[in-house]
């Protein structure tokens, strides 16, 4: 089992890898054609043929070598994929623990005889394999992995589909217990792609919208429900549905551009594709242009290089405003919906805070100053009294005893040690206002502390306007404090 399960994986990686490369190639040769009618369709196939490729190699490290799969893994495969991905998808999740779990869910005899029609119908033995699942649905007719691959096996044939159809649709009645809305969905992406192969547009997008019923987003059901709008001649829906599509994964908007099956709206799509790419540009440009005023203030200030979040924020914004050279609809909602969120959510509020922690650093050292200068003044004003008072007071007793000793009356001496008292009460005054004054001085007044207000005020008006450019473009980003 293991060694099928790689064979598996391998198939499919090169099934991925040849849709990719058919893609890219498609993609250049569409960007060569349109280069002299519109600028911005010829730069969104040229950048999106980059990007394919890149996207090609980041599928290949998630599914290269493995024989098993987690659900996390396949989700990040899956949202990589191209729209067509729909058997690719079945045939991963039967690399998955989850899907084996499902497999073992009936009796010994019915798994035994699942197995084996699963080795022939792998190895390219369909009559076998599919006389061995008849067999097993005798015995379990709700058995979903044998009505999935019975159904999948015959949905590419024509004498077959009609069968395949009603197969997905048993499938879909009794889908496994556990992770039912998964197994749901990829019934329904499955059955939808039967009814497209019967050329039943309308059955196929009936099909496709009972995916949403189950809460679940997905670019790629949106894109092949504007396909099979196209196909049915309802042009304004289809329009409609693919921008649903772009919105959710903008890179997707290339392969609608190359696509066969939307030339019925190609010009419709252009003529969108110009309208919002010159709005979108014109918000990231704005963007751009506040986010470097909102770095200019942590410049001004000294603080850009106090975080390595400003430093980092400042080197996202400069490859945001490096990737403005490609010009296209990808680009500019890939910087609205993917970078500049993060950015606005992080940087101001870091500078904000460096600028809250600078003033109160300021203050903080003020006061200190302000506290070691009254404790001089007082240190010295006490040396002094300390001092001063003593000596006073002798030389008003020296009066009194000098006094005496020339023959003045008791009174008369105590009276002019009394004065020589009430005396130096004038250079203890005057020596304590100079102390006082002095320490006056030194000490750093409300007036002289660091006012960041107009700062903060200027941070704040940036990100709010920032955060309503955002919301402008449909992007939910958190409400400024």
């Amino acid at each position: 089992m293991e060694q099928a399960a790689s064979k598996v994986s391998d198939l499919v990686l090169r099934r991925i890898r040849r849709d990719i490369q058919g893609w890219t190639q498609t993609l250049k040769q569409g960007s060569s054609a349109l280069g002299d009618h519109s600028a911005r369709a010829a730069n969104e196939l040229e950048y999106s043929s980059r990007v394919w490729i890149d996207v090609q190699g980041e599928i290949e490290k998630l599914l290269a070598g493995t024989d098993k799969l987690t659900l996390a893994k396949l989700d990040q495969a899956l949202a990589l994929m191209p729209p067509e991905r729909a058997i690719l998808r079945y045939h991963l999740e039967r690399l998955t623990e989850e899907y084996s779990k499902v497999c073992m869910n009936s009796s010994e005899q019915v798994v035994e005889a699942f197995k084996k029609a699963e080795a022939a119908i792998d190895a390219g033995e369909f009559e076998s394999g599919l006389n061995l699942i008849d067999s097993l649905l005798r015995l379990d007719p709700k058995y979903y992995p044998a009505l999935m691959l019975k159904a999948v096996t015959l949905m590419r044939s024509e004498r077959g589909r009609a069968e395949s159809i009603r197969l997905f649709d048993r499938a879909l009645q009794q889908p496994p217990e556990v992770f039912t809305d998964r197994y749901r969905a990829i019934t329904i992406e499955l059955l939808a792609l039967a009814h497209q192969y019967d050329s039943e547009p309308r059955n196929a997008i009936k099909t496709l919208r009972r995916i949403r019923s189950l809460g679940i987003s997905d670019a790629s059901v949106d894109y092949n429900i504007a396909r099979n709008y196209a196909k049915a001649g309802q042009l304004p829906e289809a329009t409609t549905a693919l921008f649903e599509a772009f919105n959710q994964r903008s890179l997707l908007l290339s392969l609608a551009l190359v696509d066969r099956d939307f030339s019925s709206v190609r010009r419709a799509v252009m003529e969108k594709l110009e309208e919002e790419s010159e709005l979108h540009g014109e918000r990231v440009v704005q963007l751009i242009k506040q986010g470097r005023q909102i770095l200019r203030l942590a410049t001004d200030l000294q603080i850009d290089k106090r975080d390595r979040a400003i430093t980092r924020g400042t080197s996202s914004l400069e490859e945001m405003d490096k990737l403005l050279d490609d010009g296209c609809y990808s680009v500019y909602r890939d910087i609205l919906i993917k970078k500049m969120p993060g950015w606005v959510n992080t940087v101001p509020k870091t500078i904000e805070k460096k600028i809250n922690d600078y003033n109160a650093e300021k203050i903080d050292e003020i006061r200190k100053h302000n506290e070691s200068v009254v404790q001089s003044y007082l240190k010295k004003r006490s040396t002094f009294l300390g001092v001063g008072i003593p000596l006073w007071g002798l030389l008003s007793a020296f009066v009194f005893m000098l006094a005496v000793s020339n023959g003045s009356g008791t009174t008369a001496a105590m009276i002019s040690s009394a004065l020589t008292l009430l005396i130096g009460i004038i250079p203890l005054n005057a020596v304590n206002s100079h102390l006082r004054k002095s320490y006056a001085e030194k000490q750093i007044t409300a007036d002289q502390v660091p006012d960041f207000r107009k700062e903060a005020d200027s941070l704040t008006g940036l990100k709010n306007s920032m955060v309503g450019i955002l919301r402008e473009s449909g992007v939910g980003v958190r409400k400024p404090a």
